[in-house]
């Protein structure tokens, strides 16, 4: 029964899945309301951005771009919230964090 559910929600090829429009265009508000903060070096001497909205960080940057050249990836559900990858030039630059009650 489990594998019937599953296969209902599998998308083929070129398809969004479900919910990713969505996703998308909570993603894209988002962005066009963050800004870089200020950057911190990880112990291992890699350089990192938060990314603020409204002066909570709500993901971190990889690389250091402008949040409103950034697009949504592949997004998944964790413990607090969901999870998408922030998309720049084809590649992975940070990730974001969207919760239900914000």
């Amino acid at each position: 029964m489990a594998m019937a559910a599953m296969a209902a929600t599998d998308c083929r090829a070129g398809e969004l899945a479900p919910g990713t429009t969505e996703i998308s265009d909570r993603v894209k508000t988002l962005l066009a309301a963050a800004s870089r903060g200020r950057s911190w070096t990880t112990p291992r001497g890699v350089q990192r951005w938060p990314l603020m909205v409204g002066g909570e960080q709500r993901g971190t940057l990889w690389e250091d771009v402008d949040p409103r050249s950034l697009a949504a990836g592949d997004s998944w559900e964790s413990g607090s919230g969901l999870r998408v990858e922030l998309v720049h030039a084809g590649r992975v630059v940070g990730m974001m964090w969207l919760y239900g009650d914000r």
